[in-house]
């Protein structure tokens, strides 16, 4: 928790939480409109997109006004991850490979790494660049890893979840709890945020069409007074 009191800034000069989304949409063409509306509703600060497919040369500047997008191909036709950023906010391109993208946000007197990631189930954890990338710093680790493990509710351990729950314990990060299936198929939670930081306050919307929920997480820091949202009617 002592790296983190540097991200606290005075109160009395914020006005909105940082906050995140992650949404495995499952095809993210067939499903514009109903993500549109879920970044119009809940206005997260970042927002990870993950499962997208090949979307680089379909999607077209009217969606997501008001937020800079940065995309990275899968390693095949339904891969993907999709970054927004809100436009107030400051960031840069950490690194990217295939499904992952981290990017740096300044927030306070610290600077945030938010790292998005997809692993397919037939592909390994991508654990080098992970352990590479949690280097100490405050994190938030965003993704769908397909990783089953009792330490997040999930009903059953699998190898993948042994594999991140090592990283995890290794990194001293901690998973955000939530009480239900991020999975409609079934009963697990296969989509994480991990912080670095205790106790992170997440929760599952229930809102879409795809076979993921999405996920929610509230942190306990707020951007600076310019950061403006688009009004929603």
């Amino acid at each position: 928790m002592e790296r983190w009191k540097n991200c606290q800034i005075s109160q009395t000069h914020l006005s909105k939480q940082f906050s995140v989304v992650l949404y495995n949409v499952r095809g993210l063409l067939s499903r514009l409109p109903e993500v549109q509306d879920l970044v119009d509703t809940n206005c997260p600060s970042v927002c990870a997109l993950v499962e997208t497919g090949d979307i680089s040369s379909s999607l077209s500047g009217q969606w997501f006004p008001g937020y800079h997008r940065f995309f990275t191909p899968g390693s095949n036709s339904h891969g993907g991850v999709l970054v927004l950023v809100h436009n107030s906010i400051t960031y840069a391109v950490k690194y990217s490979e295939v499904n992952l993208i981290a990017l740096t946000i300044p927030l306070g007197l610290c600077t945030l790494s938010v790292i998005a990631c997809y692993s397919p189930p037939d592909s390994t954890l991508p654990t080098d660049t992970l352990k590479f990338l949690l280097d100490g710093s405050p994190t938030l680790l965003l993704g769908d890893f397909n990783a089953k493990s009792i330490d997040w509710n999930c009903t059953h351990n699998n190898a993948r979840g042994r594999v991140l729950q090592n990283i995890i314990e290794e990194c001293e990060l901690h998973v955000g709890f939530v009480d239900r299936p991020t999975s409609k198929r079934s009963k697990n939670v296969i989509d994480l945020i991990i912080t670095s930081f205790p106790s992170p306050e997440v929760s599952v919307l229930s809102y879409g069409t795809s076979d993921h929920w999405p996920v929610l997480f509230t942190s306990p820091w707020f951007t600076s007074s310019s950061f403006s949202f688009k009004e929603v009617r």
